[in-house]
């Protein structure tokens, strides 16, 4: 359907044409006539045009539009109706930039974006508290030349989504950041940075707590193990307390090796590693297979395990020798304590592309995928409540903290522990070197 302003058009262009027909039917110059009127109506719709044209140039709103007719008319309240929408909508757009904008300025972290080449587009406050970034001082100024840590510049240069950085602020060297950086749009990055020093705080605290308490616990238990072995060997002692003070010697042994592990754990939190030398791991692991065999037919006299190893002879990484031969006898001493009497457990160490890999497999009942991401955190376990019928023969080796220490130990070795299961086929342990630990 055509509006009111296109059918007045139609009665106008029609009464133009009929005007054309009478001054050609008087004059008899049909052609003149007709070509004088159409240039009329024309010149008329390019007046319209003009005024039109003028109102939009003077952006004087309603009040300056100008008087039309017809078609023209239509026009101009069509225009003046998307005007007012898009001043609507460019109106909703500012409040929300704004309240984006005082969003950004209120959040505690630091907030920075920049454009494809580094340089500094926007920073909330806390970016000046904690990152020495002005807003609007430091615009246009490359964040590499503001914050000159060569590691975290690195980091937003790779822009890792999957990670974050954890650095001293450069502006209070007493406060500790986590960085997170994420694709912004068309090249640019959205950095932010949180303030985690409390957090920093309190796990010092933990592991000085742990530290100390696993110190002040070791000498007692020490001297207690002592007099537990003396009253074993202790022939005038009445044969009913002799498995009571058993019971007792095997919780103090249990207690024993929970606070070494403790102290194991604190050590490598802190960072403090002893000499790296070149370790010959093959025989090592030959001795930590006896060991583990004898485990099991402690453990298992009717069917102990059938544990098979095939490793490099030749192959040899630089590390700690203790550290590593606790990462590795964590791993087979938990396969043989969570695997059922007679399974098969296979440990392979050998060259595996760019890294040499252990690998401890067993065909146990194999672990929940849910569990998974979970098992290498201290004294998690997969069955909380069931009982640990190994514990007496592993001699207190069932601290719970096995696995934290061997990925702790791969941690500062530069390596990785990969932990895969599959129920009712049994799980595998792996432990993967980089290629320049490798001699």
């Amino acid at each position: 359907m055509f509006s009111n302003g296109w059918a007045s058009e139609k009665w106008r262009l029609a009464c133009v044409l009929l005007l054309a027909c009478a001054i050609g039917i008087i004059s008899g110059y049909w052609a003149i006539s007709f070509l004088i009127c159409i240039s009329f109506y024309l010149a008329w719709h390019l007046a319209q045009l003009r005024r039109v044209e003028a109102w939009l140039h003077s952006k004087t709103g309603e009040e300056g539009a100008p008087v039309a007719f017809g078609l023209w008319s239509d026009l101009i309240n069509h225009i003046f109706r998307l005007h007012k929408l898009h001043q609507r909508t460019r109106q909703r757009q500012e409040q929300l930039i704004q309240r984006f904008e005082e969003t950004a300025q209120a959040t505690p972290d630091a907030t920075v974006i920049t454009g494809t080449h580094g340089e500094i587009l926007w920073a909330n406050v806390a970016a000046e508290r904690f990152l020495g970034i002005r807003n609007p001082g430091d615009l246009g100024v490359r964040l590499a030349n503001l914050v000159r840590n060569p590691k975290f510049n690195q980091f937003i240069q790779d822009c890792d989504t999957n990670s974050s950085f954890n650095m001293l602020s450069p502006k209070l060297e007493d406060h500790h950041l986590n960085v997170r950086v994420a694709p912004y749009r068309d090249g640019e990055r959205l950095i932010t940075a949180r303030d985690i020093s409390d957090l920093i705080l309190a796990d010092e605290m933990r592991r000085d707590f742990v530290s100390n308490a696993s110190h002040e616990l070791k000498t007692p238990l020490t001297v207690m193990t002592g007099y537990m072995e003396l009253l074993e060997d202790d022939s005038a002692i009445d044969a009913e307390l002799k498995p009571l003070i058993k019971s007792v010697s095997e919780q103090t042994i249990r207690m024993r090796s929970l606070v070494d592990d403790l102290l194991t754990l604190s050590r490598l939190d802190n960072g403090n590693s002893e000499q790296r030398e070149t370790v010959l791991v093959a025989p090592m692991l030959i001795s930590i297979v006896e060991d583990a065999l004898h485990l099991s037919e402690q453990s298992h006299p009717q069917a102990p395990h059938n544990i098979e190893l095939d490793a490099d002879a030749d192959m040899q990484i630089e590390g700690v020798y203790q550290d590593i031969f606790s990462a590795f006898s964590n791993l087979i001493f938990n396969a043989v304590s969570h695997t059922p009497a007679g399974c098969q457990i296979n440990i392979s160490w050998q060259r595996e592309g760019k890294s040499a890999a252990l690998r401890v497999q067993d065909s146990g009942p194999g672990i929940p995928a849910h569990h998974l991401s979970r098992l290498t955190e201290r004294f998690y376990r997969v069955q909380p409540g069931r009982e640990r019928s190994q514990d007496k023969a592993m001699s207190g080796r069932g601290t719970g903290l096995g696995l934290a220490i061997a990925k702790h130990i791969m941690q500062s070795h530069g390596g990785t522990l990969k932990i895969t299961s599959s129920l009712g086929k049994g799980s595998e342990f792996a432990c993967n070197f980089p290629l320049n630990s490798i001699t």
